[in-house]
């Protein structure tokens, strides 16, 4: 099933009661699509997932996880703590808040014994291929330098999405500038099984347009 997942990040137009009436408009586009095979996903930050999971019908994410148990670990963020919140799963090591391999691999395994999807984010098709090893749900490349800009992975990198899926398989799917349908419909033509995005949607003026838009390139 191709996944469109949206970070929400720590934008102001992705906090609080903003993120509730962002979530509420993407889950009102994906009623819109609800007849493709689209999963449409929303990562929002840890203190906003129990506000507004229960109020939208898409699945909701955490952000970032940390590979700690219950203990004496001030700031971390659990596992569980996510899932009793409403999380249906989480995004880790994404560049702007990164983990070592051991890391990860800590948190697959321990997410695996709770029926917890993580999707593991890989500056390049080199890590990507040692996570691949430890067996994520999915894996999104997304080349740091591109992110938050105004050019994107499918323009400037065509061949390292298509490398990508051939090394890392068709779940592989791609972030960093994607902004517009022309981003979205190279990706899944290239091969990618869905798109990873933010800025262009978060801090739109008119995200129910944009989102029309890139929904439409699947």
């Amino acid at each position: 099933m191709p996944l469109f997942v949206v970070n929400f990040k720590t934008y102001e137009n992705g906090t609080g009661k903003k993120a509730l009436r962002l979530a509420k408009i993407i889950d009102k586009a994906a009623q819109n699509f609800r007849d493709t095979d689209i999963d449409i996903i929303v990562a929002l930050q840890p203190a906003d997932i129990r506000m507004i999971a229960g109020k939208v019908s898409i699945p909701v994410f955490g952000q970032h996880a940390d590979p700690i148990s219950f203990g004496p670990h001030t700031g971390g963020i659990l596992l569980e703590s996510l899932k009793e919140a409403g999380a249906r799963g989480v995004i880790i090591n994404h560049s702007e808040k990164g983990l070592k391999l051991k890391q990860i691999e800590k948190i697959i395994k321990k997410a695996k014994k709770m029926d917890f999807p993580v999707l593991v984010c890989a500056p390049d098709l080199k890590t990507g291929e040692k996570i691949k090893k430890l067996q994520p749900d999915f894996i999104a490349i997304e080349p740091p330098e591109l992110i938050g800009g105004k050019k994107s992975v499918s323009t400037t990198k065509p061949g390292l999405i298509k490398k990508s899926v051939s090394k890392l398989g068709k779940d592989l799917i791609v972030g960093a500038g994607i902004s517009k349908f022309d981003d979205v419909k190279k990706a899944i033509d290239f091969g990618a099984n869905g798109v990873l995005i933010s800025n262009a949607v978060v801090n739109a003026k008119n995200p129910n347009n944009v989102l029309k838009d890139m929904l439409s390139a699947f």
